[in-house]
């Protein structure tokens, strides 16, 4: 586990509350990335009880944003932020419910200068939750 406190995933991404949605990084390379997410009643994302698909989509994107920032935090470079340019091929196998633990599993599947295309995975105990493709642009650079 590279992070096991929730306010340590804060370095790694540009997200604050209540907007986070992610609590744990389990893994990550340049490539590849999972997280844990311990869904609570007062999330924004939870209605009746469960998470939403938007909620688990920013979550998705999110896994997505501390993969980028903690590859690097390791290159000792800036941590940019990123932004969701298409959500592809969505599929909602289920939502999970408040008490609940998420397991997301995102992998880079295409990547040319800024823009990444990631593959995305969302787990309960090893059920598939949710799933999609996503493009996301990274924030360039500032020429100087």
């Amino acid at each position: 586990m590279l992070t096991d406190k929730r306010e340590d995933i804060l370095k790694y991404i540009p997200q604050r509350a209540p907007m986070v949605m992610i609590h744990r990084l389990k893994e990550a390379s340049e490539s590849v990335a999972v997280t844990l997410f311990d869904i609570e009643a007062d999330n924004l994302f939870v209605e009746a009880g469960f998470l939403q698909e938007s909620g688990l989509i920013e979550n998705i994107a999110q896994t997505g944003a501390a993969m980028t920032g903690y590859h690097a935090i390791e290159n000792q470079t800036e941590v940019k932020l990123g932004f969701i340019g298409a959500v592809k091929r969505l599929k909602i196998h289920g939502k999970p419910t408040v008490g609940q633990t998420i397991e997301t599993h995102v992998k880079v599947t295409h990547e040319v200068f800024d823009y990444k295309v990631i593959k995305g995975e969302v787990y309960h105990q090893q059920q598939l939750m949710a799933e999609c493709e996503m493009n996301i642009f990274i924030q360039p650079d500032e020429e100087h």
